[in-house]
């Protein structure tokens, strides 16, 4: 996500102390579930062995996803303190609530491997990293501002057996774009859930839960080989980040557009392969829109970037290398970040 409007003022305490006074009520009764009987799971067992935290909603939700409709309802928060260093020391709750609604528009008598997404998100919470620390990644990746957001709103058509995946809609370019399911795994802004550089540097690039008008072509000819686009609506004078409700943040003036574009090689993905699985992507970017320079503000250019990017899973983690400038600019920028991921290898492929 970029970076929310910094500030949250005094209105944002009692939902901060409602939050945290839910969350304290439920981790005091999970605590207080008394032992069950012999050979009978507690219900917080019990609990936990369902897919769903809410249950089946009474035999409604099989029978909405007779007709592929599939609501799914989600929550996360960040419970963080600054003990030692930064400005200050200090505690910060940030919490998002996210409700989605799946439909599988071919089980509706619709074309087959269609379908609509729609889903809203309810960010509360302080930012630790802007009230406290002082730092620029904010640590607390969940902290979105407190926004009640419309953000994705989208159709996606899936043909010729998965190889050709088409999207246009509502959503945000993080979804497809520079980001990997490994970076959820990081609390910090600075790659979960997008590289957080890019969202800075441009404002067309948005992640979860940020999203903007565009569309997005995948195709897949081969397993180890598939290559994506995506145009998306660019504004830097919109403030897509602070706008709530269903702004859908378009102006006709003063617009332009992002395009992205990646190559990726996929290898070892087959069962019994004898390679470690790993993904080789290559991908850029360009934005329309005009933006002040490095060396001299008082310049605008348009920045484009060209990126490899190398991952290995299960092996030594990843490598990400980036190229970046702006058009005219002499000087080339080369960045290589190392992330501390580390992954074990399955026991199969052990020596």
């Amino acid at each position: 996500m970029q970076s929310p409007g910094r500030g949250v003022g005094a209105d944002a305490q009692p939902t901060r102390r409602w939050c945290l006074l839910l969350a304290g009520a439920l981790l005091g009764t999970l605590g207080l579930a008394g032992p069950a009987g012999a050979g009978e799971p507690s219900w917080v067992d019990a609990w936990m062995a369902q897919p769903f935290a809410t249950g089946s909603w009474f035999g409604w939700r099989e029978t909405l996803g007779q007709f592929g409709i599939t609501p799914t309802i989600t929550y996360v928060t960040d419970l963080q303190a600054n003990p030692v260093g930064g400005r200050r020391q200090g505690t910060a709750y940030a919490g998002q609530l996210n409700a989605e609604v799946s439909v599988d528009v071919g089980k509706l008598g619709g074309p087959r491997g269609l379908t609509f997404d729609i889903s809203g998100n309810w960010a509360s919470g302080t930012d630790l990293s802007t009230d406290d620390i002082g730092n620029f990644f904010i640590v607390g990746q969940v902290f979105a501002g407190n926004r009640v957001r419309l953000y994705t709103l989208y159709l996606d058509q899936s043909l010729a057996d998965e190889r050709l995946d088409i999207k246009v809609g509502r959503f945000a370019p993080g979804d497809d774009f520079l980001s990997w399911p490994e970076y959820t795994y990081l609390v910090n802004i600075a790659l979960n859930p997008a590289v957080y550089a890019t969202q800075v540097n441009v404002p067309g690039f948005t992640a979860s839960p940020i999203g903007t008008w565009g569309a997005r072509v995948q195709v897949k000819p081969l397993d180890s080989f598939s290559a994506t686009g995506g145009i998306y609506y660019s504004d830097p004078t919109r403030d897509l980040v602070n706008t709530a409700g269903t702004d859908f943040g378009v102006s006709v003036t003063g617009t332009g557009y992002l395009a992205m574009v990646e190559l990726a090689y996929l290898r070892g993905q087959g069962e019994g392969s004898p390679s470690l699985p790993g993904t080789f992507r290559f991908g850029g970017y360009y934005d329309s829109n005009r933006y002040p320079t490095f060396d001299d503000p008082s310049v605008f250019a348009r920045p484009w970037t060209a990126g490899v990017t190398m991952k290995r899973v299960k092996d030594k983690g990843f490598e990400l290398m980036e190229y970046s400038g702006v058009e005219g600019d002499k000087d080339a920028h080369l960045m290589v970040d190392i992330p501390a991921t580390v992954n074990e290898r399955d026991s199969k492929n052990k020596k």
